[in-house]
């Protein structure tokens, strides 16, 4: 039994529901039973108007982890706190005068929730900016907590953007904007933060990866990219000089393939945004982005 709680809860967070469909049974309540038991060793409760759980389980800690690693390393073109676009879609023009205040003046974050609830409501709730400067709870968490208690919904958008400026997670909340007013939650925020872990894991995958990132020797290549072959990483090391244009001849020439496998390797690296394909006349020529 217990090796079933580990699962619905470390490896997917699942509902009562869907472990019942599952394991198509219907004596599901001592399942459940043992689930919610392993859950609450790793329950931390978010306070707010209306209290929070979060099971942060070492599976939910490392996606948020690994989440938090790809930013650092292979994302940097999503740029920094300066880079506040399309933020006229989400916002009023009240808020998102809030944020750039903020940004200016380089306030601390309780300084911010303050202003924050000044200009919305008059007034400061102290419930509020103590459940948001709990030290033990993960910002995505305190994302889940805003959303999903927290009104008008430009406030509550406002005060994420806030919580990304203060723990340098802008990068990540740009990506979740579109979709954040449908990470609510109601007593069990896991099932919201898993579903808001998933979503940038998605996008993450989505995003062209920065060129500096990409190492340029050959065993590092090999690992990180198993799904190329040697004459394409050879070609790419010594053809990667910023600002110089290659042409599928040149690979053929490099690499004694045929000219339609070199057309086809070369679409794999631009893919995989180790080259930009431009047109050249009749022809394309690559460069390193």
């Amino acid at each position: 039994m217990n090796d079933l709680a580990y699962r619905y809860t470390e490896e997917h967070y699942c509902t009562k529901q869907e472990i019942s469909k599952h394991l198509s049974v219907s004596m599901i309540d001592p399942v459940w039973k043992e689930v919610e038991g392993y859950r609450q060793l790793f329950m931390i409760r978010a306070k707010g108007i209306r209290p929070l759980d979060f099971c942060l389980c070492s599976g939910i800690l490392l996606r948020l982890l690994r989440i938090q690693e790809s930013f650092g390393r292979n994302h940097a073109h999503l740029g920094g706190i300066n880079e506040l676009t399309g933020l006229e879609t989400v916002l009023s023009e009240e808020a998102q005068w809030m944020i750039y205040h903020w940004q200016q003046l380089s306030f601390d974050l309780a300084q911010m929730i303050h202003e924050a609830f000044i200009c919305f409501h008059g007034m400061q709730q102290k419930v509020w900016r103590e459940a948001l400067m709990e030290e033990c709870l993960p910002v995505e968490c305190r994302w889940i907590l805003l959303i999903s208690q927290c009104e008008p919904r430009e406030l509550a958008v406002s005060l994420c953007l806030a919580l990304a400026l203060h723990y340098g997670k802008l990068a990540e909340i740009r990506l979740l904007l579109p979709s954040l007013i449908f990470m609510k939650a109601e007593r069990d925020g896991t099932y919201a933060l898993q579903k808001m872990i998933t979503l940038l894991e998605s996008r993450i995958q989505k995003l062209p990866m920065d060129s500096e990132a990409i190492p340029l020797d050959l065993t590092s290549l090999r690992y990180q990219y198993p799904q190329l072959r040697d004459y394409q990483i050879r070609f790419y090391l010594e053809h990667s000089v910023k600002g110089y244009f290659y042409t599928l001849e040149q690979f053929v020439a490099f690499s004694g393939v045929c000219y339609e496998t070199a057309r086809c390797a070369m679409e794999q690296l631009v893919d995989l945004h180790f080259y930009d394909k431009l047109k050249q006349g009749k022809k394309f020529v690559y460069t390193r982005p």
